[in-house]
């Protein structure tokens, strides 16, 4: 006999869920495109700090594909409210990086420190951002 009150889930629990899912598999399939992008960018490497034409483009366009659809993926894997703490999170890094970048050239031109390094503003301005989005995070 069944009981004529059985119940049934939560939607919202399943919806928490499905979201979770989906979060995981988007950060799952980034860290392998991510991989390998890595991986054509490594076997394209002719000599030490030399990439061969063919090896950088290949290396380019990978990682521009990897982060579009990561990014697409992403957006649909949060809710409004994560995607506001992302929206919020970049903007501080936009920021970072055009006041860093300017300073930098600013007292380079002045002969203060040395010329602006590319990589060092994009180690720096990725930190700043995930910085700044663990910090919206915690304080959710």
């Amino acid at each position: 006999m069944t009981s004529s009150k059985m119940t049934k889930p939560d939607d919202g629990l399943l919806a928490a869920q499905a979201q979770k899912r989906r979060y995981w598999w988007t950060a799952g399939l980034s860290l392998l495109g991510g991989v390998g992008v890595g991986a054509i960018f490594l076997t394209s490497t002719v000599a030490p700090g030399r990439t061969s034409p063919e090896g950088a483009i290949a290396t380019v366009i990978a990682m521009v594909l990897v982060l579009m659809l990561a990014i697409r993926f992403n957006n649909r894997a949060t809710d409004e409210v994560s995607h506001l703490q992302s929206l919020k999170a970049n903007s501080f890094g936009l920021y970072f990086f055009l006041l860093g970048q300017f300073c930098w050239m600013v007292l380079a031109t002045g002969g203060l420190v040395p010329p602006p390094n590319a990589m060092v503003m994009f180690i720096a301005t990725a930190t700043a951002t995930m910085g700044r989005h663990a910090v919206l995070k915690i304080a959710r």
